[in-house]
This record gives structure tokens, sequence and C-alpha cells, in this order.
């Protein structure tokens, strides 16, 4: 792992410059004091671009500077902090607020600040968010976790890998000519941080290796004859596209789970057509008029507020409930409610196969018709059926046939109800509690569409899909030189910008049988592959041949010089061979691990 670990460290810099540069802007748009703030980690990032530079142009110590940068990783987090704790008060409010209130005393109705921990001091400088701002929200969200698991990713990726190379015996860090006395210990050894100077030779050999690496192996990744710049571009669309898929779906996700934790109902709503209004209220048997006076936001129950039915069809039973029960004709009877108040009555109409109290699901689930006082009413009620799992009542709908005014002097007001028994039409609404499954699918759906309209985008804009700049890899070479490695030695170990093969997934099972078959079938491909002729282009850029690569040729011949042997033998050249063969002569080893 030792050669590549500079490039796999420039390219975490990379990435945390496209993470937390939005997060900066993040932090702006929540208050101007979060945004100053988040400034600090262009420090961090201005460190990062400081080592690599250092590394490339100088002989440094490795082991202090991987020091240095995983303490700048640690510490970046601490620089955003805002965007953090707005994070944690918008997923966890009420811990928030308890974390809130264990900084003051409570005093009558102020609060006095006490002894509380430093971090008391940092909270009260930030401005938390709105939560019912949803976009802002989910962006928060998104970006404490793109941060924090970034951070997390870099610093078990270093441990893991020292760990790994430790127990396998090899080097961790990459040592070029002349650092290995930087970081030489010893009673007599003497530490340094810098040491001299590169010559451009050995800054072309770092600098070619982390190209050719980070050309090949990342996001940045591209062909040998596609512009540098346009590799860059399009890496940089690629991420930032999933970036805002993360956004996009930490948005969906938040979404769903207020939804879900609400305990809200997903309402599908269907028409029963030609429908007799006595076949439908035959499965209920008890009829609840539910009636309260609502003052300050309580209900209150005057003795004033009465329902009048004739021969006292109706019974009451506790406090604003009168009901019928084991009555099988329908229409039930009318009913008159009065008060004698100076404020607004609620009125709850079901049938169902128990008493609609005011606490009850049919009263809970149904908007109530409001009366105004000082009038007299005269209402038809018309039926609406409601479905909540094995549970199914009748709520009725008001349509008011007269409104007017009261007698003069009088303060009594008067409401006279009757059934509707033209039922043409019922509307039926079925309140379903949400899934976590289904929110989780309806979550997966929409990111998926979002996902796939973007990749469409991609594609038609660059020629290729986002999953194959982020998870594909070149096979040959991103800058073609003078002392190229023959193209077979890359055939074996790049699995191509491809993610699976051209074959599916059962071809990767069957991989031996089809590599077996290819070489039998199509003998001359890989000879072709190595001489760069057209079966060349097409591996690099549309097909995975990972399959047809040769098997390990004895050392004395290579696969080239077979090649060009057997055009000898048919009239070619044993000038251009030997001219071919000096092109091809690898340069010494400089990199050593």
């Amino acid at each position: 792992m030792a050669p590549n670990v500079l490039p796999i460290r420039i390219l975490f810099h990379a990435i945390f410059a496209f993470v937390y540069v939005p997060t900066i802007v993040l932090g702006f748009n929540i208050d101007h004091m979060d945004g100053f703030l988040a400034l600090a980690p262009l420090i961090g990032l201005g460190i990062m671009a400081a080592l690599d530079i250092v590394t490339i142009y100088r002989q440094v110590n490795q082991r202090a500077f991987l020091i240095i940068e995983i303490i700048v990783v640690v510490l970046m987090p601490l620089s955003v902090y805002p965007i953090v704790v707005s994070c944690i008060y918008i997923v966890w409010t009420a811990s928030f607020f308890n974390m809130i209130h264990s900084c003051y005393d409570v005093q009558g109705v102020e609060l006095w600040p006490k002894v509380h921990p430093p971090w008391c001091n940092l909270i009260s400088f930030i401005a938390t968010p709105d939560p019912e701002d949803e976009v802002k929200s989910a962006s928060l969200i998104a970006a404490t976790v793109a941060f924090l698991g970034l951070n997390a990713a870099f610093v078990s990726y270093i441990c893991i890998t020292a760990i790994m190379d430790k127990a396998r015996g090899n080097k961790f860090l990459p040592t070029y000519p002349g650092e290995s006395s930087l970081s030489s210990t010893g009673p007599h050894k003497r530490w340094r941080l810098f040491g001299m100077q590169r010559t451009p030779a050995e800054r072309a050999v770092v600098v070619r290796h982390c190209a050719d690496y980070i050309f090949r192996h990342s996001f940045f990744r591209k062909h040998a004859f596609e512009p540098t710049v346009w590799a860059i571009f399009r890496g940089i669309f690629a991420v930032y596209s999933c970036i805002g898929l993360l956004v996009f779906s930490a948005y969906s996700s938040y979404i769903e789970y207020q939804f879900y934790l609400h305990r809200a109902y997903v309402v599908n709503d269907a028409i029963l057509s030609s429908t007799n209004c006595s076949m439908v209220a035959a499965d209920y048997y008890i009829t609840s008029v539910t009636a309260t006076i609502m003052a300050d936001d309580t209900p209150t129950f005057p003795t004033t507020l009465a329902v009048v039915s004739p021969g006292t069809y109706y019974t009451k039973k506790g406090s604003g409930t009168w009901y019928h029960e084991f009555d099988t004709t329908y229409p039930p009877a009318g009913f008159e409610i009065s008060w004698n108040a100076n404020d607004s009555v609620l009125v709850w109409v079901t049938m169902a196969n128990t008493v609609g109290f005011m606490n009850s699901t049919q009263a809970i689930l149904t908007s109530p018709l409001i009366l105004a006082p000082f009038k007299q009413y005269t209402i038809s009620l018309s039926m609406m059926r409601y479905i909540i799992g094995n549970f199914w009542f009748l709520s009725y709908r008001p349509d008011f046939i007269a409104s007017v005014d009261s007698a003069s002097g009088s303060n009594v007001s008067v409401a006279t109800f009757s059934f509707n028994t033209f039922c043409q039409a019922i509307i039926q609404r079925q309140l379903s509690p949400p899934s976590l499954f289904a929110e989780a699918a309806r979550v997966l759906s929409t990111v998926g569409g979002t996902m796939a309209s973007i990749d469409g985008i991609f594609a038609l804009l660059f020629g290729r899909t986002i999953a194959a700049i982020l998870f594909g890899q070149s096979h040959f070479p991103a800058f073609p030189h003078k002392f190229a490695i023959p193209r077979s030695a890359y055939a074996h170990r790049a699995p191509g910008t491809r993610i699976v093969s051209p074959f599916g997934l059962l071809g990767v099972v069957t991989h031996n049988r089809f590599k077996r078959l290819i070489h039998q079938q199509y003998p001359h491909m890989q000879g072709d592959i190595d001489r760069g002729g057209m079966a060349a282009y097409i591996s690099e850029v549309a097909i995975d041949a990972a399959l047809i690569d040769s098997p390990p040729a004895p050392r004395s011949t290579t696969p080239i010089a077979s090649s060009r042997i057997g055009d000898v033998e048919e009239g070619g050249d044993n000038n251009e061979l030997r001219a071919d063969w000096q092109e091809r002569e690898l340069p010494p080893i400089i990199v050593r691990w």
C-alpha cells in the first residue's frame, strides 16, 4: 500500500474540499455568525494543500506529515460545530432543550444564568434553525453526516491500512529517494521534518505516479486521449451530483420520518355509487351526537346545552354526548340542539358500533360542525364512511338548508337536524397508518427516479454514467509516454470502467469458463490489445475485456515480443521491432516500499 498512500491522501483532500466548501455556504444561510465560524475549515484545507505541495517538491518526513494531517482532520469538525449542534437540535429536539436547560436555573418566570459548563457559551452563539424549514433541516443533516463520515473514513482508512501492512510485514509510508534518513530512528539519528529539494527527475516521478493513480482509480478517471481539464470537470460534476442526491435523500427521509413520527394517516378516497343509505347504515347500531362549547380551546358543557328529540330518542351519556342504539330503521330520528351562550358550538354526528365520545376515534378523526350563536339553523346530514383497519364508522356532513338570526332580545340558539335519505353517491375514506417499510420504499423510489434522471443527463453530456466515473477504472495509463508499461500488464488487474462484466452477474460466476472459451475462439484478440489496435480501443472505452487477458507468459518471452516476432516472420521490419522494444523498455524503478 506504501506507493499509493500519497495519491490516496490527495484524493481525500479533494473530497474534503468538495464537502466543506458547501458546508461554509450552508453556514452563511443559517446565520452570518455561523458562516464566519464555518470559514475555519479553509485553514485546514490550506494546510492539506500545503502538505501535498511540499511533499511533491521536497523530501519530507512522511511520518511527521501524516501525524499533522490526522490532527488537522480530527480538528476540522470543531470549526463547523454550529452545524453539528443545529443537526442535534433538529433530530433530538427534546435532548437539545434538556441540554440548554442545564445551563440555567428557573426562578419565577425568568431564566438566570448559573455556573455552567463552558459549552453553554458556545451554544449561545448559535442561531438554531426553524424545524419547519424542511429543506434547510435536511441540508444540515446531510452536511453533518457527510463531513463526520468523511473524517471518520479517513482516520479509519489510515489506521486499518497501517495495521494490515504492519501485520503483513510491509512498509506503510511511501519512501522516495533520499527520504529514508529523515524518519530514521536510533540513538545517534537526527530527526528532520524537511530534506533536500527534489530534482526535476525525482519530482516528475512523484507527479506522474500520483497523476496516474488519481486519473485511473478515482472519480477523476480518464482515458489516455482525454484532456485533463475535461476529466476534472466531469469528476466534480459527478461528485456534486452525488452530494445533491445525498441532500435530497436526507430531505425525503426526514419528511417521511416526520410523517411517520406524527402518526399521520394515508388517505384513500373512493365513491360508492348507486347505493342505498339503509344498506350502508345496516352495519352500525349506535347513533351518537356529541356537542360542546369551545372556550379558550377547552371543551365545556354548560347546563343550557341540550339535545332534544321526539320521544327522547337520544339518551344522554356523560358530558356532551347523546346516543341511541339498536335501531335497524333508517333514517334515525331528527333532533334539535339548543344552547344559551355567547360561544359557538361544535357538533359531531356519527354512527358506529361504539358511542362517539369526545375522545373517541370517530370524533378525533373528523372535523366538527361549528354553529355560531344567536342563530336558527335547519340542517340536513349526509353520510360519509370511514375505514380505519377493522374499525368502520359513518360521519355525517352538514348541508345548510336555512339560517336566520334569533328573535330580537333572545339569546337562545337552536339547530334542527334531519338525515338525508338520498344516497346516490357516498364518499368512502380509508385511513391507513404509515408503514415504515412503505415509507422506505417510497423514499427509495423517489431517490431512484431522481438518480436515474441525473444519470441520464450525465450520460448525455459526458457519454458515461456516474457509476462508471465513481466506481470504474481505466485499463491503461492515464498519460501515455515513451516508457509506458505494456498494455497487457494492466488487463489482469484493472476491472475497467464498467462495474460488471458484459455478460452480467452470471458471467462473473462463470468467469473461468468464459475466459477459456474466449481464448479458444478469439486467440489473436490479446495480441491486438497489446499492439494498441482496435481491440485495445474497444476494451478501453466500451467493453470490459478483463476476461480475455492472456495467461502469464514465460519470462523469456513477453506478449509484446511474441506478437512482434510474429510480425517479422510475416515480413515485418526487424529494425522497427528493435525500436519499438527500446521504446517500451521500462526505466529504473524509483518508488520503493
